[in-house]
């Protein structure tokens, strides 16, 4: 049961710096600077990791694919993916199944900022009306704002 519970935690060290609302609001957020933002890897690193992620925004791939496809090394790229797969941008769903991205990543900043936000609410009253917390949906509309 312990490892069930390990296997289901994402890792990624998301640096904020609170000037990127305004890059990502103007489009000029990249997917290298989420990576940046997320990962401690060497640029090498970053940009097999956003190889990656590209590649499988088109379609998803297996290790064998993401090998030929990237002319990675085969440890370079198994740590990326690792790596990928850990902080919830990517799933396989078994050993030898194809890689494919995820939304556990977003669903994991959702459910923090839900968190933040009714905190701080609760705290200091700010924002009530009518009700004392809001959810997923509250957060996403703010963030379109």
């Amino acid at each position: 049961m312990a490892s069930e519970s390990v296997e289901k935690q994402q890792f990624a060290h998301l640096r904020v710096d609170l000037t990127d609302g305004a890059k990502i609001r103007t489009g000029q957020f990249t997917l290298f600077d989420l990576v940046d933002r997320c990962f401690s890897f060497s640029q090498k690193r970053k940009r097999l990791a956003v190889q990656v992620l590209t590649l499988l925004s088109e379609k998803p791939r297996t290790f064998t694919a993401l090998l030929s496809e990237t002319r990675a090394q085969k440890s370079a790229l198994h740590l990326a993916l690792r790596a990928l797969e850990q902080s919830g941008l990517i799933r396989q769903e078994r050993r030898g199944a194809v890689f494919e991205l995820s939304e556990e990543f977003a669903m994991g900043l959702w459910a923090y900022a839900v968190f933040w936000r009714n905190w701080k609410r609760r705290r200091t009253g700010e924002g009530m009306t009518g009700s004392d917390t809001c959810d997923m949906d509250d957060v996403a509309k703010d963030g379109q704002t």
